[in-house]
This record gives C-alpha cells, structure tokens and sequence, in this order.
C-alpha cells in the first residue's frame, strides 16, 4: 500500500510542460470536433434519413430545456 501512495505522491509532483498543454489543446479540440459532427449530423440527417426509410421522425429536441438550466 506504501508504495502505491508514494507512486501516486510522485505523479502529482512531476511538473507541468509545454507538451502537456499542447496535449491537452489537441484532444479539447479533436473532441469539440467530434461533438459538433454527433449534434450537427443528428439534426441534419435524421430527418431524411427518417424519410427514406419510412419510419416517423424523433422529435426536434428529446432532451427537455429545464436539463440545460
């Protein structure tokens, strides 16, 4: 258990570098990427997709505004 707490200990002291920043940046910007194409391919496909497959389409907004607020 000691060496566990002191491996730990250890990561917490190690300093903070360029290249944990830059890290940091490239996986904040690949994600708000990622979520922009989940959202924005979410509303614009669907619906035709929902229309060529003949099945009625999900409703403009599933999760309700108070959730946001």
């Amino acid at each position: 258990m000691n060496s566990r707490i002191s491996i730990a200990s250890r990561l917490e002291r190690l300093p903070w570098t360029s290249m944990h920043t830059k890290l940091l940046a490239l996986l904040t910007l690949g994600e708000f990427f990622e979520l922009y194409d989940w959202f924005v391919g979410g509303f614009v496909a669907v619906p035709p997709l929902a229309s060529y497959f003949h099945v009625p389409s999900p409703p403009p907004c599933t999760i309700p505004w108070p959730y946001f607020t």
